[in-house]
């Protein structure tokens, strides 16, 4: 799982959609849930 810190109104990191977000009154953490990520 990753999470990003971002404000409300900044665009999404990599133009890539959230699994889900969480907002709130000037702070967004969007959540990208690693299904299959390779560990190197």
């Amino acid at each position: 799982r990753v999470v990003i810190k971002r404000p409300v109104r900044s665009e999404y990191v990599a133009e890539r959609k959230t699994d889900f977000s969480i907002t709130g009154k000037t702070t967004r953490y969007d959540i990208f849930l690693m299904h299959n990520a390779v560990i190197e």
